[in-house]
């Protein structure tokens, strides 16, 4: 974790970590490769398509390794740090839906997202003031996706 993003909440509320996750690198690989690809194009490529894509795939993978997730038996936490410090929580008890996403990329190069549902059913609609936590990065989504899963249907004394 970031050493300025506090967890300190969850001994508070008596929650129990079940994972605590990075956000993966590989998320910024295509952006290399498009580099790459069209730094082959002589003039277009070399001075202008493949040095402006290389750049954001610098800036991704920067902001990609100081995003980091924590998943407790209450919540899901995702935690940024770069300049200033940015936290989003989502409790589970108000999860509806989980989607999983893996893109053409995300098949080739081993990363998909996963994106919480809030029970409004609907990304940028809040709930109770609860938007979607989307754009959670991860290496192995489904792992992340079926222990969302099965903390949505876990019985009360299940999750203690």
């Amino acid at each position: 974790m970031p050493e300025n993003y506090d967890l300190s909440g969850v001994a508070e509320l008596n929650e129990k970590k079940v994972a605590e996750l990075k956000a993966t690198k590989r998320a910024a690989l295509p952006f290399f490769t498009l580099a790459l690809i069209l730094g082959l194009i002589p003039l277009i490529g070399w001075f202008f398509f493949g040095p402006i894509l290389f750049l954001m795939g610098l800036w991704y993978l920067f902001v990609l390794s100081r995003t980091h997730y924590t998943l407790t038996d209450k919540r899901v936490i995702k935690g940024r740090s770069i300049a200033s410090t940015v936290g989003e929580e989502m409790p589970i008890s108000v999860i509806s839906n989980v989607q999983l996403h893996k893109p053409i990329w995300g098949k080739i190069f081993g990363y998909g997202s996963v994106t919480l549902i809030p029970d409004s059913g609907r990304v940028g609609v809040s709930h109770r003031g609860q938007k979607a936590l989307s754009k959670i990065i991860l290496r192995k989504p489904e792992e992340f996706a079926q222990a969302v899963q099965r903390l949505r249907f876990a019985t009360p004394a299940q999750s203690r």
